[in-house]
């Protein structure tokens, strides 16, 4: 991003114990480049992200 070439796209998992929830992260990357491209995972089959 100093380079002025931002990142095409940031992959999280959806749950991180002891972490920030995934909808708190994805806030905290559309804070920091509006538009981020946002990719969520994750292996536990009850989680979704709805954002």
């Amino acid at each position: 991003m100093e380079a002025g070439s931002p990142y095409a796209a940031v992959i999280l998992d959806l749950t991180i114990p002891g972490g920030m929830g995934n909808k708190e992260a994805v806030k905290k990357l559309q804070e920091i480049t509006p538009g981020v491209n946002a990719i969520v995972s994750s292996g536990y089959p009850n989680e979704s992200y709805h954002g």
